[in-house]
């Protein structure tokens, strides 16, 4: 049976109420925004204003003291006192001389020049003595020809054109998010190790139009999973210095949803690691704070049309009997995101399968590691686990 489309695009009186929230919220913002550039203009203002103050006492001294000098010379020429005349001669001439000076600092200053601008170095201390891995773009094609992706290859640090290196493929979540150039602490880790990480932007990231966006509608664990897959295969057909045999694959949120389901449809890495993941998007709508997420994803509430069905089949949970890659989970025990009952029946599911499975639950956590002792202790982890399987 097909969804019902008649309530497609229907807005209830709750997305009204979050509606109107937003637009209060965004309401503020711009006050809150035009209240501080009034603040700005008030303090450039006032500064313009001090600066004229100024000006004008310099001037009010200058023209003092031409006028004085103005009177001695008159003195002296009216009784012919050489001594006077002199006298007078120079204090107009030292006032003149402060005019010169006043003219041509006034002109200086007010050339059109570029701002000097100074580039910190906050992370020097930090940083000194240590090397940032290259982070290279690359572009391919998608599985069914519709989409140009990009993605980022970190590569490993004092990197040997004759050597083999092991590659993690690290998802981002979202789906509405995206990777990039920019600094990533844990990829920069794994380049310290002599490890690659592969970044893809499959479709449903951001960055990209609306329509590259919205190409994962109705189509979660589909053609995006697929992204990713061309992306390593991109990556290794480029780069003979990768080692097909040494592949990992790991990812936080949406991330760590991808990495469930593909370890039930391929057995091309060696070693898993999903954090804070959904396994189940059946038992997932019915768990998370915001259960209307599926309804935003797929159009519809999961219980009108055949979209259970859906959604099961779409579930790593329904596959992991096709699982073999070993697989270490990790998850917050105050995820309300993603309840950490995701993470619970994969694992459970996966040790059935009979996968070599740990499970980490960090407490206190949300969704995903925010405590640095946590960051630390599941970096840790990751090495060890992906030491041991790339072997």
């Amino acid at each position: 049976m097909a969804a019902d489309k008649s309530k497609l695009g229907r807005f209830t009186e709750d997305h009204l109420k979050l509606a109107g929230a937003v637009a209060h919220q965004a309401a503020l913002a711009v006050e809150e925004t035009r209240y501080h550039q009034a603040l700005l203009q008030a303090e450039r203002l006032a500064a313009i204003g001090q600066t004229i103050a100024s000006l004008s006492h310099h001037i009010k001294n200058i023209l003092q003291g031409l006028r004085s000098g103005s009177e001695i010379l008159k003195m002296g020429l009216k009784d012919k006192d050489d001594r006077l005349i002199q006298q007078g001669w120079r204090v107009a001439e030292k006032n003149q001389g402060k005019i010169y000076d006043l003219v041509m600092d006034m002109l200086s200053y007010s050339k059109e020049r570029e701002p000097a601008v100074e580039m910190t170095d906050l992370n020097a201390p930090a940083l000194s003595g240590k090397r940032v891995a290259f982070v290279e773009p690359f572009t391919f094609i998608s599985n069914d020809n519709k989409y140009e992706i990009e993605a980022y290859l970190t590569k490993p640090l004092a990197l040997q054109p004759d050597a083999k290196y092991p590659l993690i493929v690290n998802i981002h979540g979202g789906p509405h998010g995206q990777q990039g150039p920019a600094f990533n602490f844990k990829n920069q880790v794994y380049a310290a190790r002599g490890w690659a990480t592969l970044m893809v932007n499959y479709r449903g990231s951001t960055g990209y139009g609306q329509n590259f966006a919205d190409a994962v509608f109705g189509d979660q664990n589909g053609n995006e999973a697929q992204d990713v897959i061309y992306g390593v295969s991109a990556a290794l057909r480029r780069n003979i210095w990768l080692d097909h045999d040494r592949l990992g694959v790991e990812g936080v949120s949406y991330g760590g949803q991808l990495s469930d389901w593909l370890i039930t449809q391929t057995s091309m890495f060696k070693a898993a690691i999903p954090i804070a993941g959904i396994s189940n998007l059946v038992s997932y709508n019915y768990m998370t704070y915001y259960n209307q997420y599926e309804q935003m994803e797929f159009g519809v509430f999961p219980h009108q049309g055949n979209l259970m069905d859906v959604m099961w089949e779409r579930s790593a949970l329904k596959h992991v009997a096709k699982a073999r890659t070993p697989t270490l989970l990790m998850h917050g025990e105050n995820d309300s995101d993603v309840p950490i009952a995701e993470a619970e029946q994969y694992y459970i599911a996966l040790r059935d399968v009979g996968v070599e499975t740990v499970m980490v639950r960090y407490p206190r956590e949300g969704h995903g590691i925010r405590e640095p002792i946590h960051i630390v202790d599941s970096i840790d982890r990751c090495i060890d686990w992906y030491v041991k399987h790339f072997h």
